[in-house]
């Protein structure tokens, strides 16, 4: 089946269209289109127009951005023409989603309450019980509320231990969050090696806690790449590690300049703050004005 899709795919396109896509884009994309094949997890077809539309729009396959979701369009209908689509559920087999869950105790106990007030007899009706409708004595809703308190507590202790352990990892090195926003590491001598990094096996743990393991970073010149995930996963870290360069693969002769999420900003340019950073820079300028000044210590060498 991933073959079929593959291939509806690719002949849409065409070898031209096709090259101008990298290998990890076109996975994604048969990927997005194979999900239509199953049932369980096909999404409307008009999201998975629109995805692959923007897609082959920003990564400059067609110009028009109504052009792609056509060429996003075609795709769907030939899988639907060679049958590879699920056939539509008829109506009394359909399922409809819930627009808000519902609490089948908070449901019966509105419904026998209703009934007792219009004087109408159920199966659950008693004359020697009454339901209690009180908000303030509803079990099933303190519970649910104590228990998401819990697991917010667990989460918040979490962070807080992740977090110190971050800041203990940072000061090891001489990194303040706050003090020094940008670093540049600046390689000595003639450039020598490859503008690429390849990292292999990288793992990285803070503490206990394993954000990364087995895992390999391919990053070739002249890309651009984002770096994307939930708080927590380590994107900043494997980023410290990277300027730091204690990852095995990035070369020593490899400038790298490394911002912070957070920055403090002054009254400086945004060109003088970066300039400000590079520490053998500033020192060479010093040197310059004690020359200039005639104020060279005893000690300097020429």
């Amino acid at each position: 089946m991933e073959a079929q899709v593959t291939e509806v795919f690719e002949t849409a396109l065409g070898p031209k269209l096709l090259a101008m896509l990298d290998a990890p884009v076109v996975a994604y994309l048969v990927d997005v289109l194979h999900a239509q094949t199953a049932r369980e997890t096909a999404a409307e077809e008009a999201e998975v127009v629109g995805l692959l539309g923007l897609f082959l729009h920003n990564c400059r396959c067609y110009g028009d951005p109504e052009a792609a979701k056509q060429a996003a369009a075609k795709m769907v209908e030939t899988l639907r023409e060679r049958g590879l689509l699920p056939k539509p559920l008829p109506v009394e087999a359909q399922s409809t989603r819930l627009a808000a869950p519902v609490q089948l105790g908070r449901l019966f106990e509105r419904t026998v309450a209703d009934a007792a007030r219009l004087g109408v007899a159920t199966q659950f009706s008693s004359p020697a019980v009454e339901v209690n409708t009180n908000e303030d004595l509803n079990w099933e809703e303190r519970r649910e509320q104590a228990r998401e308190q819990r697991r917010r507590r667990k989460e918040d202790e979490k962070k807080a231990a992740v977090l110190g352990e971050y800041e203990e990892f940072l000061a090891r090195r001489g990194i303040s969050t706050s003090a020094q926003a940008v670093k540049i590491h600046r390689g000595t001598g003639d450039w020598k090696g490859s503008e690429d990094v390849n990292c292999l096996n990288i793992h990285i743990n803070m503490g206990k806690q394993v954000l990364l393991d087995k895992a390999d970073l391919h990053l070739a010149s002249g890309h651009r790449y984002g770096l994307v995930g939930r708080n927590g996963v380590g994107k900043t870290t494997l980023l410290r590690f990277l300027a730091e360069g204690e990852l095995e693969g990035v070369s020593p002769y490899l400038q790298i300049l490394h911002i912070e999420q957070e920055y403090n900003g002054d009254d400086r340019t945004a060109l003088q703050a970066v300039l400000d950073t590079d520490v053998e820079r500033n020192r060479l300028l010093d040197e310059e004005a004690q020359l200039l000044a005639g104020n060279v210590p005893a000690d300097s060498t020429m």
